[in-house]
């Protein structure tokens, strides 16, 4: 996918299919983690097989890590499976912001993340 022009529309697709919004719940205080009806941070994350996809969006998007874990029970059989995660707040902002007027599956999700998080 090298040199492979993506959009908004792409990552968006993408991420309604590939996708999730991770809110992790903890009571540890910290200045980075979010404020809000909720405790905890959010995190976005996608996943997929094909590392070369995750890297064309990390690049697109301007943040977030790929890791490619392997799981206890993984079997010789199996695909190993990327995940771009991403953690800042603002590039979480700046990232839903962005897919907002394409996302289908996961808008209802990220309009609540937005609202509640980042007014």
């Amino acid at each position: 996918m090298a040199n492979t022009p993506i959009s908004w529309q792409y990552v968006s697709g993408f991420f309604d299919g590939e996708g999730s919004i991770y809110i992790a719940q903890s009571n540890y205080s910290h200045p980075n983690y979010y404020k809000g009806t909720e405790k905890g941070y959010v995190r976005l994350n996608m996943s997929i097989t094909n590392k070369e996809v995750l890297e064309t969006i990390k690049e697109f998007v301007g943040a977030g890590y790929i890791t490619s874990p392997i799981r206890k029970d993984w079997k010789p059989q199996w695909k190993v499976v990327h995940q771009l995660t991403i953690y800042s707040r603002g590039d979480i902002k700046r990232i839903l912001i962005a897919m907002l007027p394409y996302l289908i599956v996961k808008k209802a999700k990220a309009e609540q993340i937005v609202n509640e998080r980042f007014q």
